[in-house]
């Protein structure tokens, strides 16, 4: 079956980062797509009988029902779908969630990490058929779980490395001309409706920091880590990785440090877009 004729999914909770999965979508050549921000409302789309799915690219870390309870209940009710789990978690977590998706009796195309590109994306769409004989052998769903257990029980134990090149500019313009087809247009596109949306994350996370709600803090760090990893902002994907890291340990002293290097990473970043898309 073409790409065309396939009906998508994308469960995705960033505005940016949902913007960027369609597009690369669009790019693969999909016309029939919908979009839910949780899995809550992807539930209610793929239980619709007017609105049958045939592939779903969902992310994990959600607010609401995460991307995990969301499997759950698709095993439950043994909707026909091919899964495509997309997240920033660590390869740990990634493996963890892929074993226990199919223990729910959902089939899985596989997983991808983000950043999401179109070459990651093809692949697995590539993989997909309309034999669905292996639900009729799922196993019974299991007992409720929410990814937000698995994180806090394997966090402890993982040491996360992320490796940053040391580049002059803020942005790795190859991430860019990846995911727009090396459209320069498309690429400012990309870039503008990044500013945009990551703008509104900074005020989030400077003003959870004002108010010491150290959640938010976590959160905020979380969303703005993912959409700098997706458009190639390394140095400020690190920073938020550290605020995150922070958040997670109740380290107020390291989120005042690193809110500084944050600020001034935010400030270099702001620049180089309003140049980039100003001259294209």
């Amino acid at each position: 079956m073409h790409i065309a004729e396939l009906r998508f999914l994308a469960v995705e909770d960033h505005e940016f980062q949902r913007s960027v999965l369609l597009r690369i979508l669009a790019g693969l050549g999909a016309t029939k797509v919908a979009v839910a921000a949780d899995g809550r409302e992807a539930l209610k789309i793929v239980m619709a009988p007017e609105t049958p799915i045939d592939i779903i690219i969902s992310d994990l870390d959600m607010p609401g029902m995460d991307g995990m309870e969301f499997m759950r209940h698709l095993g439950k009710v043994g909707i026909p779908v091919a899964i495509i789990l997309a997240s920033g978690l660590e390869e740990l977590l990634l493996d963890s969630a892929e074993q226990m998706t199919r223990d729910c009796g959902v089939r899985v195309l596989g997983v991808i990490g983000k950043p999401i590109t179109p070459a990651k994306l093809d692949a697995l769409i590539r993989n997909h058929t309309l034999v669905l004989s292996s639900l009729a052998r799922r196993r019974p769903a299991g007992p409720p779980f929410s990814l937000g257990l698995a994180v806090a029980g394997l966090k402890a134990k993982l040491v996360r490395f992320l490796y940053v090149a040391k580049a002059a500019a803020p942005i790795d313009r190859s991430v860019l001309r990846v995911i727009s087809g090396a459209d320069v247009v498309v690429e400012m596109e990309i870039l503008s409706e990044f500013r945009r949306v990551n703008d509104d994350d900074a005020v989030t996370l400077k003003d959870a920091v004002e108010r010491h709600d150290i959640r938010q803090v976590t959160s905020a760090s979380e969303r703005i880590k993912g959409a700098c990893r997706t458009v190639g902002a390394t140095t400020l994907a690190a920073v938020c990785e550290r605020l995150e890291r922070a958040g997670d340990a109740g380290d107020w002293k390291a989120i005042e440090v690193n809110m500084g290097k944050f600020r001034r990473e935010l400030e270099r970043l702001n620049s180089y877009c309003e140049a980039a898309t100003a001259t294209g």
